[in-house]
């Protein structure tokens, strides 16, 4: 048993998973099997000097202990609560390369590994 592990479980880390070449993706269940520990992913948030009570002031925020599992909106609302910010949730738009995420879809799905940097993008406001 190793010191500092109660149970006599291993201490070596899961090897870290890469993605398929070509823009490919796992299943959506094989990677949530190669992450089934919480993850953090970091959110890039824009420069939005306008609205002050939005908070986008281009920092970089970690979202810790995420599930893949978890549904992109889930993310966005995390994201909103813990930045305290009030920007309507249809101006967010977060992208991973050049894939826009679907609120419906899991994290999984999208093969988005621990430690991931999702940019955060302001939609256009909606015309009336």
């Amino acid at each position: 048993m190793l010191e500092g592990e109660p149970d006599g479980g291993s201490a070596v880390k899961r090897p870290r998973v890469g993605r398929l070449p070509d823009g490919q993706l796992y299943p959506e269940d094989t990677w949530s099997s190669y992450y089934p520990d919480p993850v953090t992913i970091y959110v890039q948030l824009p420069i939005h000097t306008d609205k002050p009570e939005w908070k986008l002031d281009g920092s970089r925020v970690a979202i810790e202990d995420v599930q893949m599992s978890n549904l992109v909106s889930t993310l966005r609302e995390r994201l909103v609560t813990q930045i305290d910010s009030k920007v309507p949730s249809s101006r967010i738009k977060l992208q991973m390369g050049n894939a826009t995420l679907s609120n419906t879809k899991t994290l999984a799905s999208y093969n988005i590994m621990d430690g991931e940097v999702i940019a955060f993008e302001l939609r256009d406001a909606k015309k009336k």
